[in-house]
């Protein structure tokens, strides 16, 4: 009955009832392909990718020896200390310090080294919390050796500036001759494969435990239990 009706139909609309399911797949492939706009990168839109690709590195490089401090204080505080090896770790840490850093930049590169001590410090005992199980946990130590980290690497990141303001302006400006006047897909995937060799040069062994998807990880209390959240990358 079903198809004398569609033969009907068919018949009045004038069209082949057996090739309507042929021509709808035909008319939706067409609708759904759009031609693809080259977009070119402008000076401007690159030195924005390759600051932030920049502020990432530098994350990394304090969130690297910041995890070293917090599982010793751990392990010395702590009867057990659950997932330490856990790559959400490192990128908790490095998903706060990266935080503050943007926010600084953004903020006329104002950089506050007490400050990113004081969100490294935030990140670690709010991941520490989280690995003893104890809400309560203290350390009297970590503040001191997190300021040491946050001093000495930035110091070193710094170079002859002994700035890092006018460091990071250098960095950038050195990387965007070449990539201006590309396709900014083509920049932003060229600006990610670097960031994926430099991480594997640098980290090491350490790799591993900041591996990730674009989508980076903080710890935090749920209703009753530990949780992860994702936070997308502050990127434009």
């Amino acid at each position: 009955m079903r198809l004398i009706i569609l033969i009907s139909i068919a018949a009045l609309l004038k069209v082949n009832a057996f090739g309507v399911f042929s021509f709808n797949s035909r008319y939706t492939t067409r609708i759904a392909v759009e031609p693809y706009v080259v977009e070119i990168a402008s000076d401007e839109k690159v030195e924005t990718l390759v600051t932030y690709d920049e502020l990432e590195r530098l994350s990394i490089e304090l969130a690297k020896a910041a995890r070293i401090i917090l599982i010793s204080d751990g392990e010395k505080n702590a009867k057990e200390l659950d997932g330490k090896d856990e790559n959400r770790v490192g990128i908790s840490l490095k998903t706060g310090v990266r935080t503050a850093l943007v926010l600084q930049h953004r903020d006329d590169n104002k950089y506050n080294l007490e400050v990113l001590t004081s969100e490294l410090e935030h990140s670690s005992m709010r991941t520490l919390r989280r690995l003893t199980g104890n809400r309560e946990y203290e350390s009297g130590d970590l503040n001191a050796e997190l300021d040491k980290i946050v001093k000495n690497t930035i110091t070193a990141y710094s170079g002859d500036f002994g700035d890092l303001s006018k460091e990071l302006n250098k960095r950038v400006e050195a990387r965007v001759g070449g990539l201006s006047g590309k396709d900014v897909n083509d920049v932003k995937e060229e600006i990610e494969d670097q960031y994926q060799n430099w991480m594997k040069d640098f980290l090491g062994a350490d790799y591993k435990f900041f591996k990730g998807d674009d989508k980076f990880h903080a710890l935090r209390y749920g209703k009753g239990a530990h949780d992860l959240v994702n936070m997308r990358t502050l990127k434009n």
